[in-house]
């Protein structure tokens, strides 16, 4: 059914916004199990691109120890437009991905895999003039204790942030690695993807949020800088 998307997790549309279904011991568990409906796009745009998986931390590239990368097959990629999930689609056993029959628009691609961290994002804009974003490129790196996705892009001079404490009690400071950065909007949304936080931070200014006013609960934490946006994954805990 094209109007219907594939959910893993339980309580969102999505896997960065959801709490995963964590199975501790032998029996049987009941889990609802929920077909997300969604509007079907309709255009001449298209975004593609491929995933490759390497054994290794992105650090390997700085040193100068690139390591050989294999297509990464039957991998779930996500096509969210205003922070919402639009489209989804897999790789091939090329690694190969494609969206298609897309409208004029800004999107947001990110991968979708369990046990990862979204190191990035990708902002990808399609238009009449543009028809088509090519190489939107993923690298999925395993690691010993270190499970990270990361754009091929952004490896030269990369874009990191650190969220601390976490989990947290309320308050959040961001480490912000800015680089040639001037400005970050960051965006908080809890686990039903709905928007608690929205504030733009400039280079040098302490980043920091309260969210003591919220229930303790898992939040997604979007920063987007000047066309490169992180995803980070925040615990509340207000025990």
């Amino acid at each position: 059914n094209p109007g219907l998307m594939n959910t893993w997790y339980e309580s969102a549309p999505s896997v960065t916004g959801a709490a995963q279904i964590s199975i501790s011991a032998a029996g049987t568990r009941a889990v609802q199990i929920k077909m997300v409906s969604s509007a079907i796009l309709t255009g001449d745009c298209k975004i593609m691109g491929i995933v490759v998986r390497k054994t290794g931390t992105p650090d390997l590239i700085t040193q100068g120890k690139d390591p050989v990368s294999t297509p990464a097959a039957g991998v779930d990629l996500v096509l969210k437009q205003n922070g919402v999930v639009v489209a989804n689609t897999i790789t091939g056993t090329d690694g190969k991905y494609s969206f298609t029959g897309l409208p004029a628009g800004a999107f947001e691609v990110a991968v979708e895999l369990a046990g990862y961290t979204q190191d990035a994002a990708r902002m990808v804009t399609v238009s009449t003039a543009v028809p088509v974003a090519d190489k939107i490129d993923f690298t999925i790196w395993t690691g010993a204790g270190s499970n990270v996705i990361t754009k091929v892009t952004d490896m030269a001079n990369p874009f990191e942030a650190t969220l601390y404490p976490n989990p947290t009690s309320g308050k959040v400071n961001v480490k912000i690695n800015w680089g040639t950065l001037r400005m970050v909007d960051l965006k908080v949304y809890n686990i039903l993807g709905v928007e608690v936080f929205h504030k733009q931070y400039y280079k040098d200014e302490l980043v920091q949020f309260d969210l003591s006013g919220h229930v303790s609960g898992i939040f997604m934490v979007r920063i987007n800088g000047e066309g490169k946006t992180l995803v980070r994954k925040l615990t509340l805990d207000k025990r």
